[in-house]
């Protein structure tokens, strides 16, 4: 089972890599792009362990059970989480620290625009708003990376549950009609 686990994590983990690797090469102001392909791999992802926890289910003479279905899944998942987050801190911290910064000033463009266009806003409101964005810290600090993953890990214990809840755990079971 274990084995199993690893192994998508593994695969999951280095698919999920993509959207940041893409993001990378062809710039950050293309945030919109990057964001549906994050969310076609997460569903890639999803079913990579889906199929994982049916293999294993096929292993064990077709029956398997809830625990053994989440354990296989957040398993898989806190590894994909463990290989995104490391990725994603390396890169913005040793091997291109300006990635913050150039993502943030992109970021602050886009919202002045918006902001400025904004009939409902005072001045005021403008000018406070902008201040606050511009004091935010556009560095992925150790304390941004652990945030990072409590928040994926919440997430993945959530899609888990709902896994392991959802997985038929005897196929040899008939349906009543």
């Amino acid at each position: 089972m274990l084995k199993i686990a690893l192994k998508t994590g593994l695969i999951c983990g280095l698919i999920l890599l993509v959207p940041t690797i893409i993001q990378i090469i062809i710039g950050i102001d293309k945030v919109w792009i990057n964001g549906i392909i994050s969310i076609v791999l997460l569903a890639l992802a999803i079913w990579l362990v889906v199929k994982a926890v049916k293999d294993f289910r096929t292993e064990s003479d077709n029956r398997i059970t809830f625990g053994s279905i989440f354990n296989i899944a957040i398993t898989s998942f806190l590894i994909v989480s463990l290989i995104t987050v490391s990725f994603t801190y390396i890169h913005q911290n040793y091997i291109d620290p300006d990635f913050g910064q150039r993502n943030k000033d992109m970021m602050m463009a886009k919202v002045e625009e918006k902001v400025n266009s904004n009939e409902n806003l005072s001045e005021d409101q403008k000018m406070i708003f902008m201040e606050d964005l511009e004091k935010s810290d556009p560095t992925f600090t150790p304390q941004k990376a652990l945030k990072t993953m409590a928040f994926s890990i919440i997430l993945y214990l959530v899609i888990s549950l709902l896994l392991s809840s959802s997985i038929k755990k005897n196929l040899n079971d008939t349906p009543q009609v």
